[in-house]
């Protein structure tokens, strides 16, 4: 995927918001309250998206990681401090 993805796009870096199963089932379930989305209001079909998305990701996280290309931002953290966190480190990565 990762050797796909150079051929197709410029990727300099890549950010992961690094965040638990936990927060992301927490945080979808929210959601779906507010959107009215029944699938964000089942936690079977939750747990299947976030087993998919690590199958589908492993590979392009040790891709990125083997070249130094990753840098990870604490999901956990409130709304407003992952947002500078990111603002950051594209700053950073601009200059």
């Amino acid at each position: 995927q990762g050797e796909f993805l150079e051929k197709i796009a410029d990727i300099g870096l890549v950010i992961y918001l690094d965040v638990t199963d936990e927060t992301i089932k927490r945080r979808i379930l929210e959601r779906g309250k507010i959107s009215g989305r029944e699938d964000d209001q089942d936690i079977t079909i939750i747990e299947r998206r976030i087993k998919q998305f690590k199958e589908e990701t492993k590979p392009l996280i040790n891709f990125y990681k083997k070249k130094f290309m990753i840098t990870y931002v604490d999901g956990e953290a409130p709304i407003e401090q992952v947002l500078n966190q990111v603002e950051n480190i594209l700053r950073l990565w601009d200059q």
